[in-house]
């Protein structure tokens, strides 16, 4: 925690001397550490570009994935209606699928977030996932188990307290300005090809630091024009993100692939496992349940072995550790190193299969440089495909100022049929408002636990 605050102030004095002079020499637009950098000769050279009528098919295929059955009757409201009705079982399968199949769900739990899908898109998956994240950490914080936030911001390179995961520094904002420039380009994109003229292009600034983009359009050439191309101008830049993941993880599988042998070989002569954590509760945020294993091993401490196999990387533990689980044992033997020493223990699995430890790979220093160059391009490949996805996904978030806010007004306006036509827009805007800002606040209880 002092290690956090400590950096946090150095963030915050060279955000503001950053932002100071950002002001001064480049007249950029700044709120106390933000600013809005714009470019003008950018969007004049982006002018001049053309663009084929695939990205028309991008926006329509966003709009479908951001709001299901609701997004292709709309846009196909006066086509052949069998079609679209393919469409929505067809958003239900791969959806099913993805849950069932990949992910290992239940099939209640599959069908169920299947149907969401189809009817609703990641609009509604979204808000979905929240909602029962809200219920499971908030069952957790009454119980005093809960050891993390629900949602927090994502800073590459910084430790955040009661957040689970941090993101490595280069890879992480690498993959962040890649996602929030192809987000922003595409959306551009479609605002061409509406004859929207653009008068601006930029980054968005949380200091030094790139937190997002902007493209700054003739907002009242943006108002007049039709509603379908509308939506296809919000939709394109979070189908994009969607596309550009898919793509990389495939690239990301073929990687891994290609490189497996060499990485295993590597893992064998110079690597280790090391116990990072030890945690009263497994699984993440605590909800896998009490732990018989706290305080029976020290953080730091070498894996030498499984069950007297060798263990040298987390996926050799991981390979140890299910096999255990799938011959019915409800413990695993540990040979450990901690300070020269060498010793045995056992660990004994919760009622969900959780140890309640942590991981970590590490290698020695004659570890190839090779090596340490696969490793980064597997780990820059990962995160932009997770930060990409994530980018996409959550900017289908029915509220302003997401994406999906603006798209949400028009498509589910049609639902709030009980109310005057003329404020149906108006009802549903405040709905999403109230209901996130409920979510977001109740996500946010574990930091006071």
């Amino acid at each position: 925690m002092t290690s956090f605050l400590f950096y946090l102030i150095i963030f915050v004095v060279v955000s503001v001397i950053f932002t100071y002079f950002l002001k001064k020499y480049y007249h950029a637009k700044t709120y106390l550490i933000f600013s809005i950098v714009k470019s003008k000769k950018l969007a004049e050279k982006f002018a001049k570009l053309n663009f084929s009528s695939l990205w028309d098919v991008l926006g329509d295929f966003g709009v479908y994935l951001g709001f299901g059955s609701l997004g292709v009757f709309y846009i196909r409201k006066e086509k052949n209606k069998l079609i679209s009705c393919l469409y929505v079982l067809l958003l239900f399968a791969a959806f099913f699928g993805l849950l069932y199949f990949l992910a290992g769900k239940t099939f209640l739990y599959s069908f169920f977030g299947s149907l969401i899908f189809a009817a609703f898109g990641f609009s509604g998956i979204v808000v979905y996932l929240l909602i029962a994240q809200t219920i499971m950490l908030f069952q957790l914080f009454l119980e005093g188990q809960s050891k993390c936030v629900g949602i927090a911001p994502v800073l590459p390179g910084v430790k955040i307290p009661k957040v689970p995961l941090t993101i490595p520094f280069f890879e992480g904002w690498i993959a962040l300005i890649i996602g929030m420039l192809i987000h922003e380009f595409s959306h551009a994109v479609l605002m061409k090809k509406a004859k929207v003229k653009i008068g601006a292009f930029g980054p968005l600034l949380l200091g030094f630091l790139p937190i997002g983009a902007f493209v700054e359009p003739d907002e009242k050439k943006l108002k007049s024009i039709e509603l379908k191309k509308k939506l296809r101008i919000y939709a394109a830049g979070p189908a994009m993100n969607i596309v550009f993941a898919i793509l990389i993880f495939i690239a990301y599988i073929i990687f891994g692939i290609t490189t497996a042998g060499y990485a295993s070989d590597i893992s064998q002569q110079h690597g280790a496992v090391y116990i990072t954590a030890v945690d009263e509760y497994g699984g993440l945020c605590g909800e896998g349940g009490l732990s018989g294993n706290y305080g029976l091993v020290d953080i730091n401490t070498k894996i030498l072995a499984v069950n007297d196999v060798n263990v040298y990387s987390t996926m050799s533990f991981k390979t140890q550790n299910d096999l255990a689980l799938k011959n019915g044992d409800r413990n695993i033997a540990l040979n450990l190193e901690k300070d020269s020493n060498i010793y045995d223990t056992t660990l004994s699995f919760n009622d969900k299969n959780y140890l309640g430890i942590s991981l970590e790979q590490q290698y020695d220093k004659e570890t190839p440089f090779r090596f340490s160059v696969i490793s980064f391009i597997a780990s820059l490949l990962y995160w932009l495909f997770l930060l990409n996805l994530l980018i996409g996904i959550f900017n289908f978030l029915p509220v302003i100022p997401f994406d999906g806010g603006a798209m949400a007004m028009t498509l589910y306006s049609p639902l709030a049929f009980f109310v005057k036509k003329e404020k149906r827009e108006k009802v549903v805007m405040t709905f999403f408002i109230v209901l996130i800002v409920i979510l977001l606040i109740l996500n946010l209880l574990p930091i006071f636990g």
